[in-house]
């Protein structure tokens, strides 16, 4: 799973090394299905049948950040780097400190 998202996103860093050492071992599941559900937006199941979502939080352009669920999992992905928040005006918070 974070395969993709790291496919997608084009990641280049890992933001925060303790999330990236954390993952949870659910995340290591293969994704069964993906739909691409718009622009930067995509769903899917897992092999274990668990329901995923990744989408932009934001629509301008210029902020690469994306939300990644799965389950109760959640973190964001953006052209910086993995990161935890407590919801997206505190990730867009973090992104712009890591501009």
């Amino acid at each position: 799973m974070l395969c993709l998202s790291i496919w997608v996103f084009n990641l280049p860093t890992i933001a925060d090394a303790s999330l990236f050492n954390s993952l949870d071992p659910r995340l290591d599941a293969m994704p069964a299905s993906v739909i691409m559900s718009g622009p930067e937006s995509f769903t899917g199941q897992t092999s274990l049948g668990q329901d995923y979502f990744q989408y932009r939080i934001v629509t301008d352009e210029s902020v690469r950040i994306q939300k990644f669920m799965l389950g109760d999992i959640k973190f964001y992905i953006s052209d910086y780097g993995l990161f935890e928040a407590e919801d997206d005006l505190q990730a867009l918070s973090i992104y712009f400190s890591l501009v």
